[in-house]
């Protein structure tokens, strides 16, 4: 385990002097961070005084071949962790990023690990996200132990390392990493060795505005999510200004090119709203007519309702007249059509007598003639015998 402040110089002078270790090589150049980040090491060093001018006169910067990304501050309440995962989500979106979360009060660990582990169940983004902190080492259960650690050489282990490392400065003491986010809290460890941690790319969330010096709240990408204004970076604001200074010229320009039409439209535009005041003035005048003929509209209106529903009354007494009628005309045409049945029958009796007497005339004189017929017949038949 990597010791700290005087115990790690004491190590130091201790291992120095045995006759089979290598000297400690002194560096002059930090060639392991990118240029932004290590230029917040001379920041952070002159806002604690803990550079002088003369050393920083004589001081030789350091330039990097690598620029490395904008670090980026963050202002929070204190103890306010989930803000780590909105980090997380705003600066690296995507999942499969090797992330390192440094904590810089070990106790804060567990609390970081839970509040990230409860955005994913509650549908964030899933991400591979293991915890390895010696805090409380000694007191944590041994399958406790094991978890953190087999879970730790599986994530080195792989070829591309994915997700979010979560641990503690003092336990990560002598990495590095290319992407790291720092939760800060005040009275806890230096800062700057914290910051340093990060290759390539930063992201500071602390909850101590005044350990943040003016410098980087000024020229850096800075959000102060303490009040309900956030801070505006001033830095942004001025290049934006910049930027749009070469519009606000050409929009000048415009307007006084505008400014003669503009006076020459104006006796116009006073013309008119002449004009318009007159109209307002007769469309206030005919108000009074336009009421009056309303109301005329209103009553001819009711008149015709008025006349609409006597025409129904009318035409509902004509239908039942009309019904009347047809019944007065049925009991008219009733005697006259008995009459004509009796009439009917009468032919018809009459005819059948006629027939009948004279099929009675015929038969009979049929019978007669026969009779008669036989009669001869039979004179005859005597008169040849005799």
């Amino acid at each position: 385990m990597v010791k700290g402040g005087s115990q790690f110089n004491q190590w130091k002078e201790e291992m120095q002097s045995h006759p089979y270790f290598f000297h400690f090589p002194i560096l002059s150049k930090n060639l392991r961070n990118a240029q932004n980040i290590a230029d917040l090491s001379t920041i952070f060093l002159r806002h604690t005084k803990q550079l002088n001018m003369a050393d920083e006169a004589n001081s030789i910067r350091t330039i990097h071949p690598v620029i490395g990304n904008e670090p980026k501050f963050i202002h929070v309440p204190r103890g306010k962790t989930e803000i780590v995962w909105d980090a997380l989500e705003k600066y690296h979106p995507d999942c499969k990023e090797p992330v390192v979360v440094l904590v810089t009060v070990r106790k804060d660990t567990n609390s970081v690990y839970q509040q990230i582990m409860q955005k994913m169940e509650n549908g964030g983004n899933q991400r591979t996200v293991i915890k390895y902190s010696m805090y409380n080492y000694e007191k944590m259960p041994q399958k406790e132990k094991d978890e953190q650690r087999n879970n730790l050489i599986q994530y080195i282990k792989n070829p591309k390392p994915e997700g979010v490392l979560i641990t503690d400065d003092a336990t990560y003491g002598g990495m590095q990493a290319r992407n790291v986010i720092v939760f800060h809290r005040r009275v806890s460890g230096a800062i700057r060795n914290s910051l340093l941690r990060a290759t390539t790319s930063l992201i500071f969330i602390t909850s101590s505005e005044r350990e943040i010096p003016p410098e980087i709240r000024n020229n850096y990408a800075y959000e102060n999510l303490c009040k309900k204004d956030l801070r505006p970076n001033l830095k942004d604001q001025q290049t934006h200004l910049e930027d749009q200074k070469p519009n606000l010229d050409d929009q000048q320009q415009n307007l006084e090119d505008q400014q003669p039409n503009l006076e020459d439209q104006q006796p116009n535009l006073q013309d008119q709203q002449t004009h318009l005041e007159d109209i307002q003035t007769n469309l206030e005048d005919q108000q009074p007519n336009l009421q009056d003929q309303q109301t005329h509209l209103e009553d001819i209106q009711t008149n015709l309702e008025d006349q609409q529903q006597n025409l129904q009354d009318q035409q509902k007494h004509l239908e039942d007249q009309q019904l009347h009628l047809d019944d007065q005309q049925t009991t008219l045409e009733d005697p006259q059509q008995h009459q004509e049945d009796l009439q009917t029958n009468l032919e018809d009796q009459q005819t059948t007598n006629l027939e009948d007497k004279q099929t009675n005339m015929e038969d009979q004189q049929t019978t007669n003639l026969e009779v008669q017929q036989t009669n001869m017949e039979d004179q005859q038949t005597t008169n040849l015998e005799d």
